[in-house]
């Protein structure tokens, strides 16, 4: 129970800091609403990791009724946000050559991506 008073105690200064509120102006969560909010960061924390662990299951890794370790996720997603923005930076590219019409700029689109 310390860590969550120690955590609302940052969470307070934090506060302060950003709205110039004094600490006696500064609500103290009740025990309940500080186990409510972390049950609501616990649920969106898992949520978001079942999101991409279904993703990973789906690329085609081999391995779709496996759960990948976090780190190994972790990474296979920053290898993904590279592919596409590598993808985002070659469109943007065709975008600004002149001689550029609708259709083949989709045509050459639809090839990069």
């Amino acid at each position: 129970m310390n860590a969550l008073r120690g955590a609302t105690q940052v969470a307070a200064e934090k506060h302060q800091t950003l709205t110039g509120m004094t600490e006696e102006t500064v609500p103290t969560p009740t025990p309940a609403e500080e186990l409510a909010y972390m049950n609501a960061l616990f649920y969106m924390t898992w949520a978001a990791d079942m999101r991409a662990i279904k993703r990973w299951q789906a690329a085609g890794t081999g391995r779709e009724l496996t759960w990948p370790d976090h780190a190994d996720l972790v990474v296979w997603l920053l290898e993904q946000l590279d592919v596409a923005e590598g993808k985002f930076d070659a469109i943007t590219k065709l975008e600004g050559q002149e001689g550029m019409t609708d259709a083949k700029f989709v045509q050459t689109v639809l090839g990069v991506v």
